[in-house]
């Protein structure tokens, strides 16, 4: 006698392929498949790599600024030690000891800040040697193709205030230091920060706000305190003329 098949059970429904069984029914992806990060190796990893926080791409071209520079300070000291002790000591101990200097000079600068006298000769000496290794630094950055401008903004048209006078007043080329914001690696001077040397053709008082008209990268100062100086005019003055401008058009 054939057994009758209850068509509300599972093996019905199987049969008449209104279901599928267990084993067949794909099972969701509970975990999105990763790209695997490309391993380019030491050299990619030091120039163009990202280990740090920071992911975005101020960060980034920011520290491969920094490694760039970094790599010229290094071949800086081996230059200057191979210099005075080729004669003497063998290769492997060159390279050695010209690590040894790169790891101390750092501090006997910071050291030498402190102390009268010698911090003028020193701070002279190392914003002239900070100068060059960041303008190579720009310069290699630009000729690898990438945007200097995410680290060096355009500098015409930003603003900021007179805080003090230069130490020399009048006598300076430029007798006001501004402080002005969003400059970029400009404005990450370990010494200045976002401070600067500016000048103009008027008499400014403390907290004046300016606008900037015209800088200067190759001025005494500028290499001295490894940062662009600048010609400003007073911000209201800037609005007033613009203002008689779109009147007469």
């Amino acid at each position: 006698m054939a057994k009758k098949v209850d068509q509300e059970s599972e093996e019905y429904k199987i049969w008449k392929g209104e279901t599928k069984p267990v084993d067949e029914i794909p099972k969701l992806e509970t975990k999105k498949d990763e790209p695997k990060k490309e391993n380019k190796g030491l050299i990619h990893w030091f120039f163009f790599g990202d280990i740090f926080s920071d992911k975005s791409e101020e960060g980034k071209m920011r520290k491969r600024y920094y490694r760039i520079m970094i790599l010229f300070y290094l071949l800086l000291c081996f230059l200057v030690v191979y210099s005075l002790e080729y004669q003497r000591q063998s290769l492997g101990e060159i390279i050695l000891l010209s690590l040894g200097v790169a790891m101390v000079l750092p501090f006997f600068l910071i050291i030498s800040v402190s102390t009268p006298g010698v911090n003028i000769v020193v701070g002279i000496f190392a914003s002239l040697i900070l100068s060059g290794l960041g303008r190579l630094s720009k310069f290699i950055l630009y000729i690898l193709g990438y945007d200097v401008s995410i680290i060096f903004p355009e500098l015409i048209g930003k603003t900021g205030r007179i805080i003090k006078h230069n130490w020399l007043g009048n006598y300076s080329t430029y007798p006001y230091i501004a402080e002005i914001e969003n400059m970029g690696m400009y404005g990450r001077s370990f010494i200045h920060k976002n401070t600067f040397a500016v000048k103009s053709y008027e008499q400014f008082e403390l907290g004046t706000e300016i606008e900037v008209t015209k800088f200067d990268m190759w001025s005494i100062q500028a290499f001295l305190r490894n940062q662009p100086t600048f010609d400003v005019v007073e911000l209201k003055e800037k609005n007033a003329i613009k203002e008689n401008y779109e009147l007469k058009e």
